[in-house]
């Protein structure tokens, strides 16, 4: 077992931690600290954002929810707008008792929204590309051409 202090003694920088598990959000409120969670000890530990249950979840709409969270990470959204993202996703396909918020709204983001993957990764894969065209073209092709015709 991992206790809450445990995880707070954690040097983590985790970007998000995703605790889609019942309740993991709520905890002891604790003078000049708040609610001391299970989410708020990954943030402790220094989780620069964390996704939590602020009540018991039903497991089907939760992992539909969670899925298409991922979903819409991958496509470089920051992590507030893939959490909308899949939410409207779930309500789109839902019946009207799924609906009803308690099935989608007790999964809420705390920390930082920035996506995880950052603008500047993507600018370095463009000039990485870049550099490596010509110096195939110009240096690497004539280099290979030469081996095959020998």
């Amino acid at each position: 077992m991992l206790y809450s202090y445990e995880i707070q003694q954690l040097s983590s920088n985790a970007s998000l931690v995703v605790l889609s598990a019942c309740e993991t959000g709520l905890g002891n409120y604790q003078d000049g600290e708040g609610i001391q969670s299970l989410a708020y000890s990954f943030m402790y530990a220094g989780a620069s954002s964390t996704i939590r249950s602020l009540w018991k979840l039903e497991d089907q709409s939760t992992s539909t929810i969670i899925q298409s969270f991922y979903k819409h990470l991958t496509q470089r959204k920051n992590k507030s707008a893939s959490l909308q993202s899949a939410k409207q996703d779930y309500l789109l396909n839902a019946d009207p008792i799924s609906a009803n918020p308690f099935y989608w709204a007790g999964l809420v983001l705390n920390g930082g929204e920035e996506g995880l993957y950052a603008t500047s990764d993507r600018i370095s894969i463009w000039w990485g590309l870049l550099l490596l065209i010509p110096l195939f073209l110009f240096g690497g092709g004539r280099r290979y051409r030469r081996m095959v015709n020998s």
